[in-house]
């Protein structure tokens, strides 16, 4: 998340649904005031049942890149897509979600998320760049949908159906 007002941000994952035309796939999107690009296709998605890493860089703020409005996104370690000109460029928010139109026929089974980090400056014990997983978090269910809470850095998504 890179603002919250207006709503700007820059996400990757999978979709299924009226766009794909009913077939799970990849996806990359950005919504700033710099870039607009909405929901871009990239490949079939996920099979039931396996595992995927998502990751969004922004590697101006480790020295990676020159350019501020630079978002790398990546699903299992492989560069999809990066940004050119976010703005605003410094991100405030990390966020994971399942989300859903608001009808209680989509049923949510397996969404399961675990390991969630964040990129941070670290001073101790050295200076260094590491992944630290989330120390905190906050959840936002909607009826009749529920989050199973694990960790500050794990949960499960079910409900609906």
């Amino acid at each position: 998340m890179v603002s919250y007002y207006p709503n700007y941000w820059v996400q990757v994952g999978y979709y299924k649904g009226r766009y794909s035309g009913y077939v799970l796939l990849w996806y990359h999107e950005c919504i700033t005031e710099g870039e607009w690009y909405p929901m871009r296709f990239i490949g079939h998605g996920p099979s039931l049942g396996t595992w995927h890493d998502y990751m969004i860089t922004h590697p101006y703020g480790y020295g990676g890149s020159g350019n501020p409005g630079e978002f790398r996104l990546y699903i299992d370690l492989s560069l999809i897509a990066s940004t050119s000109h976010a703005n605003p460029w410094r991100p405030i928010d990390e966020i994971c979600s399942v989300e859903v139109k608001p009808t209680p026929l989509i049923k949510i089974d397996g969404s399961h998320f675990k390991e969630l980090r964040v990129f941070l400056y670290l001073e101790y014990p050295y200076p260094r760049w590491d992944w630290v997983y989330w120390l905190r978090h906050n959840v936002t269910e909607t009826a009749p949908y529920h989050v199973v809470e694990i960790s500050d850095y794990e949960f499960k998504a079910c409900g609906g159906g």
